[in-house]
């Protein structure tokens, strides 16, 4: 839906009570189909609500006020009084209408189909606070519960209330899903990140789906089944189509997560043809970046694709992140077995065992989740610069006003994600 950008006229008083920064969630049943919602409420009052898992609406703090109430069950007429006695600056007329919106806004947006949350920091319909008192996202990898569930009470503590779980060939089904069942109880959302084939294991995608996963990512580098099989390993595309099938059946979003190297530059049109027309909605792109020229693209040449990417995902419309590029050190089969290091700008990396790392730039720790405070944690140095480049847009006079170009200038290798310390 299109962002509700302070539509409210009400003003708050000079030292409102203002609802403590956070998240909140609720579940709503219409129809006989439950929707959960999220609203993360920042430090200056203002918020966003989502409607599960999709960024629907960002709130002034009255908005967020209205909200709460309405989601909590307050009734309309009560919302009302509360508002004419504690808030200033609007007309009885005025205070109606706002309500009725927010009233009418929850209401459009139970049962929305789609699970998967898309923050794109400049996107135009759906806009981001710059000013965050922690990110929206964390990527950590699977593993036992006994690992994870620590560091998942951790960030649904600091107010991250979105994680995905990279998996690799080796990880474990059962902790997956381990994974996801702790993400749930907490009221987080929550996804897993893997190759096709991994997710081909008998009864997998069923219990993902029981434990209450909202989404599964997974590569696609070409629609021709012997492209994509080169990239990802034999059997890959079919287990690609049996990976979306699976989904639909178990009303899993399913979500792409496409590489823009020099090798599939000339394709990507035609993949974002094919997966849209078998119901792909969501794609997460990322360029992998290579100073040589050779494997990767150079920081020139990921502006102009980008540009490229940007104009058919639009036509194709689909709904699209890109995510940091990823530097090229190695091979490049390992960064598409791997994956990008996190998912986006307002995002962060975080270990087994409590390492959190930002999304870009070279892989240093910025702090340990189970040992430090996640205050301590983000006003490091390496938080302060990360803060530093999403508070202010980095477009500039040389190129389009590209989405990429949101949080750092992709040209600069600077900014990609490295896995080398400094």
């Amino acid at each position: 839906m299109k962002l509700l950008k302070e539509f409210l006229r009400v003003r708050l008083p000079q030292k409102p009570s203002q609802i403590k920064a956070g998240v909140y969630t609720f579940r709503r049943e219409a129809g006989g189909k439950v929707t959960r919602f999220h609203l993360r409420v920042e430090e200056d009052g203002s918020g966003l609500l989502l409607a599960n898992a999709s960024v629907a609406a960002r709130l002034s703090p009255t908005g967020v006020f209205i909200a709460r109430a309405r989601l909590e069950g307050v009734a309309h007429q009560q919302v009302t009084q509360t508002i004419k006695e504690h808030f200033s600056g609007a007309t009885e007329t005025q205070i109606e209408s706002d309500v009725r919106t927010i009233t009418r806004l929850i209401g459009q947006l139970s049962n929305l189909e789609d699970n998967y949350p898309v923050f794109n920091l400049d996107d135009p319909a759906i806009e981001t606070p710059r000013s965050l008192f922690a990110p929206f996202h964390a990527q950590l990898r699977t593993a036992h519960p006994e690992k994870t569930n620590p560091l998942l009470e951790k960030l649904w503590n600091s107010g991250i209330m979105h994680v995905t779980f990279s998996a690799s060939n080796s990880s474990s089904g059962d902790d997956a899903v381990g994974n996801v069942e702790r993400a749930e109880d907490l009221g987080m959302i929550s996804g897993v990140r893997a190759g096709s084939k991994w997710f081909i294991q008998p009864e997998l995608f069923k219990r993902l789906a029981l434990a209450g996963i909202d989404y599964i990512a997974t590569p696609a580098v070409s629609s021709d089944p012997a492209r994509q099989d080169s990239f990802c390993g034999a059997g890959s595309h079919a287990a690609l189509l049996q990976c979306i099938e699976e989904c639909k059946k178990w009303e899993v979003t399913p979500v792409l997560e496409v590489p823009v190297l020099r090798d599939n530059v000339n394709e990507l049109e035609e993949l974002l043809k094919e997966y849209r027309a078998k119901g792909i909605k969501n794609v997460l792109y990322y360029a992998i970046g290579d100073e040589t020229g050779q494997a990767g693209l150079s920081g020139v040449e990921i502006i102009q694709v980008a540009s490229i990417v940007e104009e058919i995902s639009h036509n194709s419309d689909v709904r699209y992140v890109w995510l940091p590029p990823v530097g090229l050190s190695g091979e490049v089969a390992q960064i598409l077995d791997e994956g990008p290091r996190s998912a986006g700008d307002v995002s962060i990396r975080v270990e087994p065992d409590g390492a959190i790392y930002p999304a870009r730039g070279p892989l240093i720790s910025a702090g340990n989740l189970l040992s430090e405070s996640w205050s301590d944690i983000w006003n490091r140095e390496a938080f302060r610069k990360y803060r530093t480049r999403i508070e202010s847009p980095t477009h500039c006079d040389i190129c389009p006003e590209l989405e990429i170009c949101g949080a750092d200038c992709p040209a600069d290798p600077q900014g990609w994600a490295t896995g080398g310390k400094a």
